[in-house]
């Protein structure tokens, strides 16, 4: 099972206390940034872009898909990707990201303040 979100959004869901309370960590998950694999399972080496990094320095912008893995919290362990799917759930607010023509970018931010959004660009 694999999810992916954005950048911003995993940050958001790792910094959570709801999700990682106190001493909690995760095991055996596979996480990718745009596609390129910035953390593994033991037998697998990051993109060496990625190496040695910690999740801050993943881009808000950035695609990142999360691939099998477990929160433990004690003696709570609990799937990583149904974690995430739920904390997505519980949020008012779904990051997307979007391409448009430069000429139109105006029209762009315009249509998203108008529907109540915000753009950080």
């Amino acid at each position: 099972m694999s999810m992916t979100v954005t950048g911003r959004e995993f940050k958001a869901f790792y910094a959570d206390p709801k999700t990682f309370p106190g001493n909690a960590y995760h095991d055996d998950v596979e996480l990718y940034v745009n596609d390129e694999l910035f953390m593994g399972l033991i037998d697998q080496t990051p993109d060496p872009k990625w190496a040695d990094k910690d999740i801050e320095v993943i881009p808000d912008t950035a695609k990142v898909t999360v691939k099998g893995g477990v929160i433990i919290h004690g003696e709570i362990i609990q799937d990583f990707v149904k974690a995430l799917r739920a904390w997505c759930k519980t949020q008012t607010n779904q990051q997307v990201l979007v391409s448009v023509p430069k000429d139109k970018v105006k029209e762009l931010k315009a249509a998203i303040k108008a529907l109540g959004g915000t753009v950080d660009l």
